[in-house]
């Protein structure tokens, strides 16, 4: 949010997205939340960014003594793959 808001200090700022959430919906500043969450919500508005779009990190988790098992890397793969695709349609600044 920094680089598409400079100049602009946090009212609020907070680790849990529900946290976030309720504070847009009170009119505290700018969420960035996944699109199909804000299209959902009523009291929410979307804000057209100028800039580039809003880059994150995807990571999968899961325990480390679950790494060999065959399940865990078909899903991991299947996920991957999936997430690829949906990314994909996508346009990258």
């Amino acid at each position: 949010l920094q680089q598409h808001f400079k100049g602009q200090a946090p009212v609020f700022s907070s680790n849990s997205a529900y946290a976030q959430l309720r504070a847009a919906r009170m009119g505290l500043g700018t969420i960035l939340l996944p699109r199909f969450i804000g299209q959902a919500d009523p009291d929410l508005q979307e804000v057209p960014l100028t800039r580039a779009p809003v880059c994150r990190e995807i990571w999968l988790v899961y325990h480390r003594d679950l790494k060999a098992s065959a399940r865990v890397q078909i899903m991991r793969e299947f996920i991957t793959e999936e997430v690829r695709q949906h990314l994909s349609n996508f346009p990258v600044a």
